[in-house]
């Protein structure tokens, strides 16, 4: 029976709650959390606006990591790591990111100054000699982009 407060279905619609639908968004939402999970075979990016009129992509690659393209068409890397996850709540996130040549995966957790501080560390050890800001503005720019696609689905932050 159907209740008082529930829209009819639509004519030639079935209704079966038992089987969910796929979901094709880059976002997940929960009422408390929000995440981006990034593709394991393809690149992902995004694009980020620099002073000046300036425009920068970044990218993270299973096969390279992370990396930057300025207006020049320069390919810089920024970390070893490629992102697998991004977990954002309102005050804090989580990034998961996996190292191309063996897949291992570490997390890291609290706000992006800190996290970006841990990835950059964990890179220098195994030898990136690139600075800390890349790294920071690139987590800023993916969370960014997340967010926003998640306002654009009007979900709450």
């Amino acid at each position: 029976m159907r209740k008082l407060n529930e829209p009819a279905p639509a004519p030639g619609q079935a209704r079966n709650y038992s089987i969910p639908s796929p979901s094709t968004a880059l976002v997940t939402t929960t009422s408390t959390v929000n995440w981006i999970i990034f593709s394991p075979h393809e690149p992902c990016g995004t694009d980020a606006r620099l002073p000046g009129g300036r425009y920068a992509r970044y990218v993270t690659d299973p096969k390279s990591g992370l990396w930057r393209i300025g207006g020049d068409g320069v390919r810089e890397p920024v970390s070893p790591f490629g992102l697998v996850r991004i977990e954002f709540g309102r005050y804090a996130c989580a990034i998961t990111v996996a190292l191309p040549r063996t897949g291992e995966a570490r997390t890291f957790e609290g706000d992006l100054d800190r996290i970006a501080s841990e990835i950059h560390r964990a890179g220098v050890r195994l030898g990136c000699r690139g600075d800390r800001q890349p790294v920071y503005w690139a987590l800023v720019e993916f969370c960014q982009a997340a967010r926003r696609q998640a306002a654009a689905r009007g979900v709450a932050q």
